[in-house]
């Protein structure tokens, strides 16, 4: 089912948020890991309109602001079990997102989202924080 989350949330999001990445971004530094939790938790949750799948326990979730989706994360626990695309469909039918963005180094992020029929727009060489992680910009054609 998936829901709306709160503010209430932010713990449990933040640590699924956490062992997601460990989980698939293998690119990103340690010292770098810290700094986005705390940059996650503390400002960018309370920008975004936040969904989840929640089934006794957060099995993932997603970030969205106006037609964007911001960040989507599974539970390394629930990996492979469509739960990415159900909040994607969700998305693209009841909320109207057409764009999203993904790190270059994320091979399966980005197939993921041409498999859903995004299609890259343009690249940058660093993420929103300077960082020289590539970011790729997606749209549903």
């Amino acid at each position: 089912m998936i829901v709306k989350l709160s503010k209430e949330a932010y713990e449990e999001i933040v640590e699924l948020w956490e062992a997601s990445v460990r989980a698939t971004h293998g690119f990103i530094s340690e010292e770098d890991i810290l700094y986005y939790r705390d940059v996650v938790y503390h400002e960018f949750l309370s920008q975004l309109e936040v969904y989840g799948i929640v089934e006794k326990e957060l099995q993932g979730f997603m970030g969205v602001q106006k037609n964007r989706v911001e960040m989507l994360f599974i539970s390394p626990k629930f990996f492979h079990q469509g739960l990415g695309t159900k909040l994607m469909k969700f998305a693209i039918d009841e909320l109207g997102i057409d764009e999203v963005d993904v790190n270059e180094q994320n091979p399966k992020a980005y197939e993921f989202y041409q498999k859903l029929g995004f299609k890259m727009i343009y690249r940058k060489e660093q993420d929103a924080s300077g960082r020289p992680y590539p970011v790729l910009f997606l749209k549903l054609k």
